[in-house]
């Protein structure tokens, strides 16, 4: 089995991973962060699993999602029996003029043709599969600690004794957590699949998408919706933890947790492609945040999901890891590191507020206070060691990442400051992001090697100096930047794949490609007029989504295969914004 068969389900408070044999391998209740409730992706024997599936060992599957929605079809065909799916969803829609997003999973058994045997096991393992619950039988459900309550129309000791039995209709299985359902299983299905299916629908109608590769930005889109948390408007990374980024690497990390410059990129893709309220709620996260934590002298680089600051990182021994990969890890390390791009990042988020008359929900005199705070911490961390982008633990250094966003922190903020009325402060900003964008040229270039480098002073090639062009540092004209881009392609770039760096770090040098980094590079490829190669790649990097369209963190050149927490955000919106920028010199328009 490759490395990611899975698809996704979610409603923006829970997600869940199906794998092509409708085995839900991966869920945490209540929520995004919280302990799991499923776990086989991380333990084959004991971490549990919520499985549906034929008792033929010969039969076979497809899997594919409802066109323009999150609902999940997996379809089994056993060979001289008959043919039946398995429809998944988390019921998301509107209702009393909220969004219903209940901690439930939602399967229906749908007979096909002819009367194929299945199995039915429901196995949660709470904690991260260090408690069996206790099992109560109902007069149609299972409780498990009485928390958990799957209702359903099969038999329940069949469910319970793992036994196959003959599939003659169809069947409905819900999975809840706290309040039960009391409700007709049959008609609550069906009545939540249409709203459900009419909610996606509507959501994509209402996107702004490019004239080609519709499809490709349609899924990730929707896979990017399910990873915003709509409680608090938090954006995590990841819904899965310590999917290591290589094979034995123990470069296996939590990433359920809301990185602002992750969410600062997932955002502007979302907003790009017309949907508005993801970026007011994750704006009223980020504002929150601010002001609770405006007397620390440095914001942490990521926060939980309802801002928590504590993160602490646990290995978890008792598990065996993604395809035997230990360290399992809870928690994050990382929320200790002193990043301080995320000032700029952070401003980025904030600054079209000020531009954009539809949104009148703001005191932008009040905000503007928030936006000072922000653009002086660029001025003052300039030059000031950091983690970096790729949050190197043990090695600070100034990082031309950061300085870049350092520059674009006070760059932007004079543009809102003008459109303020501040004019004496703008007029401040914009002379000292002058003397920073200088200084930037000046120690960020290597002469030796002819391209910027990762750290001022330094030598070494690093990916994310490719967003120099991007956030309009430079032009795709300017030479060192062309330059930059061509040396990239030859230190950075294997099999048309970009890693992140191959200078060795805390765990040695890195094994594989780094997603976003392959569509940044295809992205400065555009920037500098080289179009066709630029598609070549992008036609290529999209050829090893998985059988549902989505991508992880990291690509391992020799193999295809796909390594890192699933599905990554940061590579979700490459896919978005490549095929955005590719549209504008290639496509006829966008729709």
């Amino acid at each position: 089995m490759p490395n990611m068969d899975y698809g996704i389900i979610g409603n923006c408070q829970i997600i869940a991973l199906v794998d092509k044999k409708a085995s839900i391998d991966w869920a945490c209740f209540p929520r995004f962060d919280a302990p799991s409730v499923f776990a086989k992706i991380l333990d084959e024997k004991r971490g549990g699993c919520f499985s549906i599936q034929p008792e033929n060992p010969n039969a076979t599957s497809v899997q594919y999602y409802l066109r323009n929605t999150n609902i999940l079809v997996t379809e089994f065909t056993c060979q001289g029996e008959g043919k039946f799916q398995v429809i998944d969803f988390c019921p998301r829609f509107r209702q009393f003029e909220r969004y219903f997003k209940p901690t439930a999973i939602y399967r229906k058994i749908k007979l096909m043709q002819g009367s194929p045997r299945i199995v039915v096991d429901c196995d949660p393992k709470f904690n991260y599969a260090t408690k069996d619950p206790e099992v109560n039988i109902g007069s149609n459900h299972i409780s498990y600690d009485r928390l958990i309550r799957l209702s359903t129309t099969t038999s329940l000791a069949y469910v319970l004794e793992k036994k196959a039995f003959k599939l003659d209709r169809d069947h409905y299985l819900i999975l809840t957590y706290g309040e039960p359902l009391e409700a007709p299983l049959k008609e609550t299905y069906e009545s939540f699949f249409d709203r459900c299916k009419d909610y996606w629908e509507e959501w994509v109608k209402k996107s702004r998408i490019p004239s080609i590769y519709q499809d490709e930005v349609i899924r990730a889109s929707l896979a990017l919706k399910l990873c915003c948390y709509s409680d608090t408007g938090a954006i995590i990374a990841a819904c899965t933890t310590s999917i290591p980024e290589s094979n034995g690497s123990t470069r296996n990390w939590d990433y359920r947790f809301c990185w602002f410059r992750d969410a600062y990129f997932t955002m502007k893709a979302l907003d790009d492609l017309g949907h508005y309220t993801e970026k007011e709620k994750f704006v009223a996260y980020l504002s929150n945040i601010i002001i609770a934590d405006s007397s620390k002298e440095v914001l942490q680089p990521l926060y939980g999901i309802s801002g928590d600051k504590t993160l602490t990182e646990i290995e978890l021994s008792h598990l065996d890891g993604f395809k035997g990969n230990k360290p399992v890890r809870i928690g994050n390390d990382a929320y200790t590191h002193h990043q301080y791009d995320l000032y700029g990042e952070m401003v980025m988020c904030l600054a079209p507020i000020f531009f954009d008359k539809r949104l009148i929900s703001y005191n932008l005199e009040q905000l503007f206070e928030d936006f000072k705070v922000l653009v002086e911490k660029c001025i003052h961390f300039f030059k000031a060691p950091d983690n970096g982008i790729w949050e190197f633990r043990s090695d600070p250094g100034i990082h031309t990442f950061t300085q870049l966003f350092c520059w674009v922190g006070v760059h932007r903020g004079s543009e809102v400051a003008e459109q303020t009325g501040n004019f004496e402060l703008a007029k401040e900003w914009r002379k000292k992001a002058k003397e920073i964008r200088d200084e930037i040229m000046e120690k960020a270039w290597c002469e030796e090697e002819q391209m910027f480098t990762q750290r001022f002073g330094g030598c070494n090639a690093d990916a994310s100096n490719l967003l120099m062009s991007a956030i309009g540092f430079v032009d795709g004209k300017d030479t060192k930047f062309i330059s930059t881009v061509k040396r990239y392609g030859q230190i950075l770039k294997k099999d048309d794949y970009l890693y992140r760096y191959v200078n060795e770090d805390d765990f040695g040098f890195p094994e594989v490609s780094f997603n976003i980094c392959t569509f940044w590079y295809i992205d400065a490829l555009i920037d500098i007029g080289e179009i066709e190669e630029a598609k070549r790649l992008y036609d290529n990097i999209l050829s090893h989504r998985n059988h549902v369209g989505l991508l992880s963190e990291d690509l391992d050149p020799k193999t295809g295969d796909l390594w890192g927490n699933y599905p990554q955000t940061y590579s979700l919106v490459g896919i978005i914004h490549t095929a955005m920028k590719l549209d504008e010199r290639i496509g006829p328009n966008r729709i």
